[in-house]
């Protein structure tokens, strides 16, 4: 009966391990499973972890339990493997690695207490064990209340940063739990302060980077809002007068007629091809590249790439689908993915010599859920390379690879994905978008 009590107790022990890892994961992530299929994969996880907890080996325990921790993560949560690997380490660091202080101070106190306190394994030893799942819940519960409104979830970036402080913290509550107990009572003191201030600085360190993080978040969304409504303002400004232009045209139209007329009565044909080539050339000169699809900020980008390329003396021809629906694509996101992509073509277009500058791009419905956009230029410096993998063709050692690296996790944040190759003198990447994110 007594052994069954404590397979119970420990059991609880798991479902509480699983109910916090959960917890603290929801309030950074979204869910990406109904609650039905939640419940199946976190009765899933605590049965599992419970029968590699009874094996009462301590190395398969080990690796059982990060196992099935980053498969109920990864499975209930929309989040990135790697990232999902990243903050299951700072959980380990942040709560288990309260149960180090616990026995750190466990040994303290049964060295002046006139009682042997049992290791947590043993029947014995579970009752303090409570005493520490309730303080864990307390720093739990002021973790959530901090980052709930922070937007981790939302960030694409994998926060490696944030494993500088749990890593070194592992190690030292690590050493001070297995080297030999101190004689004298000042050092047993301090070795019991020091793991309660590696503890507490683990969370204090994982908040005010998670609140930095986020205000830098915050400050790129803003940089990228105004670019967003500078962009929006010349194309207001372009298309205003491109319609005072139609509003003359339409006046004068009249006139034009008239004076064609007179023309071809007189036979005066040469005269009569001037001014409609005159007319035509002014009409393309006005609204060329004003329009190319639905969304407002593309059209500016691609736009502004335009006179970036005619600056140049290179031939950039575009050429976009009609009626193509881009809402899917945050605006932010379509400054990201085209700005970088238009910009490394230019670029590498610029290098070549004579009239061997040209930008093609196009873009358009590969099947109704996979937007294709497809861009060729020419280039006549090598691109540098990781095995297949494209990294640049710059020069500064500062800038390898950030633009393409961008688009290629973008196009992943899409369901798609990058891809490139060369043939001659041609460069060509195409990128390929789902509109049917989860």
């Amino acid at each position: 009966m007594k052994i069954e009590m404590f397979s119970l107790i420990r059991y609880i022990f798991c479902v509480l391990d699983i109910y916090m890892l959960y917890r603290f994961f929801g309030a950074m992530f979204e869910s990406r499973v109904r609650r039905e299929k939640v419940l199946l994969y976190f009765l899933f996880a605590t049965l599992s972890m419970f029968v590699g907890n009874m094996c009462g080996n301590t190395v398969v325990n080990l690796v059982v339990s990060p196992i099935i921790s980053i498969m109920f993560v990864w499975l209930t949560y929309r989040i990135s493997l790697l990232n999902g690997i990243i903050y299951l380490i700072i959980f380990f660091a942040i709560f288990p690695g309260g149960e180090v202080v616990g026995a750190i101070f466990i040994q303290f106190l049964s060295a002046y207490l006139p009682i042997v306190i049992e290791p947590w394994y043993k029947p014995g030893g579970i009752y303090y064990i409570w005493f520490i799942y309730i303080f864990r819940f307390m720093e739990l519960m002021i973790i959530e209340k901090v980052v709930k409104n922070m937007g981790i979830g939302k960030r694409n970036d994998s926060a490696w940063y944030l494993l500088i402080l749990p890593f070194s913290s592992m190690v030292i509550l690590s050493s001070l739990y297995y080297i030999d107990f101190p004689t004298q009572t000042f050092l047993q003191i301090l070795r019991c302060v020091a793991a309660f201030l590696v503890h507490f600085s683990n969370i204090f360190i994982f908040l005010i980077l998670a609140k930095v993080t986020n205000l830098l978040q915050k400050e790129k969304q803003e940089e990228l809002y105004s670019m967003k409504q500078t962009m929006e303002g010349k194309q207001v400004e372009r298309v205003s007068k491109l319609n005072e232009k139609y509003r003359n045209y339409v006046h004068d139209v009249h006139n034009y007629f008239g004076n064609i007329r007179m023309l071809a009565l007189k036979g005066e044909t040469q005269k009569i091809v001037h001014i409609i080539n005159t007319v035509e050339g002014e009409l393309k000169e006005d609204i060329g590249g004003i329009v190319y699809c639905s969304s407002e900020v593309l059209n500016a980008i691609l736009e502004d790439k335009k006179i970036k390329a005619e600056k140049a003396d290179i031939d950039f021809e575009i050429r976009i689908e009609r009626f193509l629906n881009l809402d899917f694509l945050e605006e932010a996101d379509i400054i990201s993915i085209f700005g970088n992509l238009l910009d490394n073509a230019i670029e590498a277009a610029e290098k070549c010599e004579g009239q061997n500058r040209s930008v093609k791009m196009k873009m358009y419905m590969g099947n109704p859920y996979m937007l294709i956009t497809d861009i060729e230029n020419t280039f006549c410096i090598k691109a540098k390379k990781d095995g297949e993998r494209l990294i640049s063709t710059k020069n500064e050692e500062g800038t390898h690879g950030l633009g393409i690296n961008i688009v290629r996790k973008q196009a992943e944040k899409y369901g798609g994905s990058l891809e490139w190759e060369e043939k001659g003198n041609v460069f060509r990447s195409i990128l390929s978008l789902s509109n049917m994110r989860e």
